[in-house]
């Protein structure tokens, strides 16, 4: 997706958790494409506390698009720096809050999108109300993945029903089906 919108012109600003891959992806999407204004912002999504920190920066002007891409797929549970487990906290309660925090900007855009890349493996689990974290559960990464990508596309119809009439439409998307 960056690599499209940087190549019909778009300003692109990659939001990566590590900074030497992110800017090796900038620098490639720059050459390949000629656009210069492909930026690079290190921010962890699931850092609830950097995401409140760094990103209202993000939304100093109206964001046409927003894509939320960020993954985990761990073999152990994990803890993000609030203590959420790592998968809820990367790909569900993280992109949630950034949507939050740029809400205002993408409202301002007049007609932006918001795009949730989730997975078909999400039609092997519901939604896991009781246990969402996995406190009292045995971990299971790829059953954590599958709930948590069905969590998003609950979240996506939500932000959908959210921003109504105010000109943003949101999406929930399988990459390999699009």
């Amino acid at each position: 997706a960056a690599l499209a919108l940087a190549d019909l012109g778009a300003r692109v600003v990659l939001v990566c958790r590590n900074r030497e891959r992110g800017e090796a992806a900038r620098d490639r999407i720059r050459e390949q494409t000629g656009n210069t204004k492909v930026e690079l912002e290190v921010l962890d999504v699931s850092d609830l506390a950097a995401i409140r920190a760094r990103a209202p920066a993000l939304a100093s002007e109206p964001i046409d698009a927003l894509v939320h891409n960020a993954g985990s797929l761990s073999d152990a549970r994990e803890e993000n720096a609030q203590g959420l487990e790592l998968t809820l906290a990367t790909h569900v309660v993280g992109p949630h809050l950034l949507t939050k925090v740029l809400r205002s900007a993408l409202e301002a855009a007049g007609e932006a999108r918001v795009v949730w890349v989730s997975s078909g493996g999400m039609y092997t689990q519901r939604l896991e109300l009781e246990d969402p974290e996995w406190s009292e559960r045995e971990f299971d990464g790829v059953t954590a993945y599958a709930e948590a990508k069905r969590a998003q596309v609950v979240l996506a119809r939500l932000w959908a029903e959210e921003f109504g009439a105010k000109g943003v439409r949101v999406y929930a998307m399988h990459p390999g089906w699009a």
